[in-house]
């Protein structure tokens, strides 16, 4: 008995080692305010895909793709979800980050106004009006690119910054005449400007320029001394991104459960924003996330002409298909 009591003890002590082995802790900063679009993230997490990884994972609203691309370069977060426009501006100045699999594959941005107010319909309709925006939003800095495409004085429109909530309600009272984000917002200007009394004027920046929109980020160094977590990463979005297509809302709605005081009618239609962007010849033809060559090179290349940069990071500086080729073998 003495010994059969010893033996187990022996065999819990050598057992121990392995049953408390920890997860790896990864933190992960969003673009900006919660989205139906981020919803492989969550379902990933929701359904405990991120944990059979290994990973013990924190999702944390962001506060403009430039600040995201950031905290990512100085350690603060492991993974980011940022436009890659300050991705190219950051490695062109010494900055060492990678893409590593593709998300939103058109230009979001959209900007918005009350007809009452600005009615910004065109490009040339924004010189003159006062803009609002965030400092970190990537609208608001792809405006750059969008007045040298589309034929517009930038020098000639008013710059305001305030907090992304902000916006809603100062367009709504003309107190800004102009706003940008990404169209997944249409929903909600729309009904701010509606409880206002006004009507909502909108274009979109994909009608003057074509580049890739927000992708998920990590620096170098992070592939480098944790190569695994990372195509962990990859492979729980994978999944997460997979079963979002084929259950949009049922994905709202863990969206929703986990942020209740996100307007539930927005967080539905901006999955189907997901859902529009996510696709392009390339994923189409060669899976989700999966990044081209020549649309990045194009991206790039319109970033460095307008912002004027003094160096062209390399393409294989930008990113890396290495995680999500290997994600796709592995999810079926």
């Amino acid at each position: 008995m003495r010994f059969a009591s010893t033996l187990l003890g022996v065999l819990a002590l050598l057992a121990t080692p392995f049953a408390s082995h920890a997860a790896d802790k990864v933190t992960i900063v969003l673009d900006f305010t919660i989205s139906g679009y981020h919803a492989p993230f969550f379902v990933a997490q929701d359904k405990g895909w991120f944990a059979e990884q290994g990973l013990e994972v924190q999702i944390g609203r962001g506060y403009g793709s430039g600040d995201t691309v950031k905290k990512v370069a100085a350690g603060v977060a492991d993974v980011g979800f940022n436009h890659p426009a300050p991705l190219i501006i950051a490695n062109a100045d010494g900055g060492n980050l990678r893409t590593v699999m593709g998300y939103l594959n058109q230009e979001m941005c959209a900007v918005y106004s009350a007809v009452e107010y600005g009615n910004v319909r065109t490009p040339k309709d924004i010189e003159g009006k006062v803009w609002g925006g965030p400092p970190g939003d990537v609208c608001t800095i792809m405006l750059t690119a969008l007045a040298e495409k589309a034929g517009f004085d930038l020098g000639k429109v008013k710059m305001q910054q305030m907090d992304a909530p902000q916006r809603l309600p100062m367009l709504a009272t003309g107190q800004i005449t102009a706003t940008g984000s990404f169209f997944d917002k249409d929903i909600l200007f729309k009904k701010a400007l509606e409880q206002a009394g006004k009507k909502m004027a909108t274009f979109r920046y994909s009608q003057y320029m074509s580049m890739y929109s927000n992708a998920v980020t990590v620096a170098q160094t992070t592939i480098d001394k944790r190569p695994e977590m990372v195509g962990k990463v990859v492979t729980a979005l994978l999944k997460g991104f997979k079963f979002t297509t084929a259950n949009p809302a049922e994905v709202a709605a863990i969206v929703s459960k986990l942020y209740p005081e996100v307007d539930k009618e927005y967080v539905r239609a901006s999955v189907d924003t997901l859902l529009e962007g996510m696709w392009d010849e390339t994923t189409k033809a060669k899976g989700i996330g999966i990044i081209d060559a020549k649309k990045m090179q194009e991206t790039r290349d319109t970033v460095v002409k307008y912002w004027k940069l003094k160096t062209e990071p390399p393409l294989d500086a930008i990113y890396t298909n290495r995680f999500i080729e290997a994600a796709h073998k592995s999810v079926k």
